[in-house]
């Protein structure tokens, strides 16, 4: 049996990624890219059950689309939504203050590919099925948007910017400004 002690929280499943068992995984350490970590593990009625890694990509600097051996379907990876995951502490960064999930990406600018810019990451919210980028625009009105990679077009950790092709209509932005001289 596998004792908790020898593991490290990683992260949680979000929602399944297309039909084939893929599933969003938020993570707070990315273990799972090291070379030779081949499970992980998923807690499920309090027992940490090994899953292993058939394959995974990165989507951002805080979420991968993981496929597991044996999760086959999307009521598979359905099943997976929510719960933590663990991984062998040995393949964890020994580094203090891992950001949560939610702060991975925060401070990051959000884009638009036909709008430029639109304001400023605050977290992510994935407790839903829909994982959601929350963000701020520059007049403190709220942004939400739909973390998925049919909306993301670029990704630059360097230049902390996320770039999306939102359908025309998801984000109201007041342009409608007048100017006085």
């Amino acid at each position: 049996m596998i004792n908790e002690e020898d593991l490290t929280n990683i992260g949680k499943l979000g929602k399944p990624h297309g039909v084939d068992g893929e599933v969003a995984f938020v993570f707070t350490d990315d273990a799972f890219d090291q070379e030779g970590c081949e499970f992980l593990f998923i807690k499920i009625d309090g027992i940490h059950v090994p899953f292993h890694i058939d394959g995974y990509r990165f989507k951002s600097a805080a979420v991968a689309i993981v496929k597991f051996e044996g999760v086959d379907c999307i009521d598979d990876a359905k099943r997976l939504q929510g719960m933590e995951v663990w991984c062998d502490k040995s393949f964890a960064r020994e580094e203090e203050d891992e950001p949560e999930p939610e702060e991975a990406l925060t401070g990051y600018e959000i884009r638009d590919a036909k709008l430029g810019h639109i304001g400023t990451v605050t977290g992510i919210d994935a407790q839903t099925e829909n994982i959601l980028l929350l963000g701020e625009d520059d007049n403190g009105g709220e942004v939400i948007i739909p973390l998925h990679d049919d909306l993301i077009k670029d990704i630059d950790d360097g230049g902390r910017v996320i770039t999306f092709d939102l359908p025309d209509g998801m984000i109201d932005l007041d342009k409608a400004v007048t100017e006085t001289d």
